[in-house]
């Protein structure tokens, strides 16, 4: 801010100081009115947060969950133990599976004991149990190898080698779509988990409405720990600096103002806390403190200079408000552009965060010097040993940087060349279920449901059936393509199984007609199957494979979560295949109209990761090109703009070295932290060149411009090396407490973003000197511009000669 505008914002300070209670009650009005809207903040952990937003995979997807809602609506018990199959086991199986089904929100389930099977009767087919009570052990062991042979059953209810049975439970749509149903329903069944518990058994809870409430879970128990460690440590880190117990009040005060608004604002429009959400707060904290400090700084440099405390934090705050302003218009508007991202979470996260950012600028703004004013009577003694600290390591950066140039900039090219050594190896690569710490309880239970199951991740191929009959997904013909696409996703070996109506309609074809040796076991017409289905009574247990308007069939199995390339691959065959069939039915006159699309879960997380690797990518350059145009224009240079560049995308490098140092993945989580760190490491840079640039307008009238950047250097480094280094330690600190969450993902983009500010903070000590001194990016003082003009062709001869 120029000397004009420090002296309009302290009289506007001097003023607010003066009528405090006014100030309060505005304070109190925001408060109120944003704490209403924060009361209906909801949290929603669903899935569908994640997916992509006017996409042709997540149209495909819409159009197949409404005519198969139940993909995520199917809890699973896995059952293992050595005696399943003895009398013994079976009747545990069995009163697990009544107590299962009578939960609250359970509306059918299915399992080892209630199966049903065809058999012939001697008046024709009849239904009867598979393991019914009393049978002999030889009967048991031949219906157990029958089971796990069978499409409908194994990998489905039974795994084949009888290590486990899987009991499916289907859920109600209002227990299985929200938050608080699914936690409900964890809770039931778990507690009847508990009970049926038995020596040498291992029963897990599996399933995505399971899963969904775990994540919830875990998020909660996150935001519960990290959120009031991030306030304590930036407290203590108050405290330490500034040994100051009103400056820890004020920052508390700041950081409680900021998040109430932010959630009034989440609420305000509509948006539930998602799962993107979680580390919000823990920005709001981090961010908060920023400006705290150098308000902070500044109020007790100008009280031990011998300044009333009022005068003193009125100037403090003409002085350090329109610098953070700015730095907080580059954090929203570098948080915005995540809105490149077309995914719904992310878009909502970048909205949100963006008006957190200029929320904390107010809360600092308003709240910070109405608290001080009330509680500072006099500054510490001196100044206290954190300070201290940061003062000498400040002073002795800029002595360096000043006086060896040539060193500081060859060690940085070192550093940087063999930053980019390690660059190179990192890998993209990534698991939907990658966010998991490996061994963490969760962890173990989706291994082992996984491997009871043969999968977990949905795929499927939809088949959409259009013609003049009341049922065309009944029409045999449609039943032949998606049993072929059953058998195609078979093919893969991620894939152990995946059904199609084909497989519960042949065995009812044949217990029911006989043996058909002309025919392929598949009634004459879509009457004839519709009839057939009849017989089996219940038809929910068709819920995955006939859409209950009997318009779309599906071909659905689960896959291994075998990681993105894998993935991409076998997409590449599933859309050729499905590419080649759906020429071939387009060119066929009869039967029914069909489309077909490769869909489900599956699809999706390729989608959404190819969609946040890419939209990263561009979310990263718009950053870069607002901070570069916002700078610019707030400092009034685009070389000074451009010049904060520097040091601003070196640590980028460097959090690319750390990657592949580290041997993390660039992932969707990963690649999210080069867009947070950049704008974050915007801050300093904006504290540094707009107090350089003051400085300089001030040197650049009685000294040539290279004694003028050396001064503006100087004094900008003098008055800002202190601040700028607590508050690095207290953002780097902040983000690495994100390293103790439940889950990987926050743990390295804390890790990652925490070590980049590091070196961003040494970058802008270090590198940003030596570009100022060497490059001169505010050109030639007044005095030689003047000079220029005099000795130019044309002009007045000088009467000194």
């Amino acid at each position: 801010m120029s000397n004009g505008g420090d002296g309009l914002l302290a009289r506007v300070y001097g003023w607010l100081l003066a009528h405090r209670v006014a100030g309060a009650g505005v304070l109190a009005a925001l408060t109120v009115g944003l704490g209403a809207f924060a009361a209906r903040v909801r949290p929603d952990h669903s899935l569908e947060q994640l997916f992509p937003v006017g996409d042709s995979a997540r149209a495909a997807y819409d159009r197949y969950e409404r005519a198969f809602p139940g993909e995520d609506a199917r809890a699973v018990v896995i059952v293992s133990a050595p005696d399943l199959f003895t009398p013994a086991g079976l009747a545990a199986i069995s009163a697990l599976e009544r107590d299962v089904g009578a939960l609250r929100g359970v509306i059918h389930v299915l399992g080892p004991t209630s199966v049903d099977r065809i058999a012939a009767g001697p008046f024709g087919p009849a239904r009867e149990r598979l393991f019914s009570p009393g049978l002999p052990p030889d009967e048991v062991a031949r219906r157990r190898a029958e089971a796990e042979v069978d499409p409908l059953l194994a990998w489905n209810v039974f795994t084949p080698g009888g290590a486990a049975v899987s009991i499916l439970a289907d859920l109600e749509p209002r227990v299985a779509g929200s938050d608080a149903g699914r936690a409900a329903f964890v809770a039931d069944a778990e507690a009847v988990l508990a009970r049926h518990a038995r020596p040498g058994q291992r029963l897990v809870l599996a399933g995505l409405p399971p899963l969904r409430a775990r994540i919830a879970a875990l998020v909660a128990e996150d935001l519960g720990r990290l959120v009031p460690l991030a306030i304590l440590l930036v407290l203590a880190l108050v405290v330490a600096a500034f040994r100051s117990a009103a400056g820890a009040v004020g920052a508390l005060a700041a950081i409680l103002l900021s998040l109430v608004w932010t959630y009034g604002v989440l609420g305000a429009l509509g948006w539930p806390l998602g799962m993107l959400m979680g580390v919000l707060p823990v920005i709001v904290v981090i961010v908060s403190v920023s400006d705290t400090v150098h308000v902070l700084s500044g109020t007790f440099d100008r009280l031990r200079a011998g300044a009333a405390p009022r005068d003193a934090i009125a100037a403090a705050m003409a002085h350090t408000a329109g610098p953070c302003l700015v730095t907080e218009l580059v954090l929203a508007a570098g948080f915005l552009t995540l809105v490149a991202i077309r995914i719904e979470g992310v878009v909502q996260f970048g909205v949100v965060t963006a008006a957190a950012m200029l929320l904390t600028w107010l809360a600092n703004a308003l709240a910070l010097p109405l608290i001080l004013s009330v509680l500072v009577r006099k500054p510490p003694r001196a100044r206290p040993a954190p300070a201290a600290v940061a003062a000498r390591f400040a002073e002795w950066s800029t002595r360096v940087a000043l006086a060896r140039p040539g060193r500081v900039t060859a060690v940085a090219a070192v550093a940087l060349a063999a930053a980019l050594a390690l660059a190179l190896q990192v890998e993209v690569r990534y698991r939907v279920f990658d966010d998991l710490r490996p061994g963490s309880a969760l962890a173990r239970d989706l291994a082992a449901a996984e491997d009871a199951a043969g999968g977990l991740v949905p795929i499927a191929i939809h088949v959409e059936a259009r013609g003049d009959a009341e049922a065309p997904a009944l029409d045999p013909a449609a039943i032949r393509v998606a049993e072929r696409a059953a058998s195609f996703l078979r093919g893969f070996p991620e894939i152990r199984q995946a059904n199609s109506l084909a497989d519960v309609v042949r065995p009812l074809h044949r217990a029911l007609a006989g043996a058909d040796p002309e025919g392929d076991g598949l009634p004459l017409d879509g009457a004839g199957v519709a009839q057939e289905l009849g017989t089996m009574g219940d038809p929910r247990v068709l819920s995955e494979l006939l859409s209950a308007d009997r318009t779309s069939l599906a071909a659905v199995g689960r896959a291994a979560d075998v990681g993105s390339v894998r993935v991409s691959q076998m997409f590449e065959e599933i859309d050729a295949w499905v590419a080649r069939e759906q020429a071939a039915l387009d060119a066929t006159a009869d039967g029914p109209r069909l489309r077909l699309s490769a869909t489900g879960q599956l699809r999706l997380f390729q989608d959404v990761s190819a969609l946040l690797l890419g939209g990263l990518l561009a979310s990263f350059a718009g950053a870069v090109l607002v901070s570069v145009a916002v700078m610019s224009v707030a400092l009034r240079s685009l070389r000074l703009g451009l010049v904060a560049l520097v040091p601003n995308l070196a640590p980028m490098l460097l959090m690319l070295a750390f990657l592949g140092a580290a041997g993390i993945p660039l992932q969707p989580v990963t690649a999210m932290a080069f867009s947070i760190a950049l704008v974050i490491a915007d801050d300093d840079t904006i504290q540094l060149l707009t107090r350089f640039r003051a400085h300089h307008a001030v040197a650049a009238r009685a000294l040539p411009s290279r004694d003028a950047h050396l001064a503006a250097t100087r004094a900008a480094l003098a008055e800002i090396g202190v601040p700028m280094v607590l508050s690095g330690l207290a953002i780097s600190g902040g983000f690495l407490l994100l390293l103790l969450s439940g889950f990987l993902g926050p743990a390295r983009l804390g890790a990652l973003i925490g070590v980049t500010l590091v070196g961003g903070v040494l970058a802008e000590l270090f590198l940003t000197p030596v570009l100022l001194v060497s490059l001169r990016p505010l050109g030639a003082s007044p005095r030689e511009r003047a000079g220029a003009a005099g000795s130019a062709p044309g002009a007045p001869a000088s009467r000194h000669g």
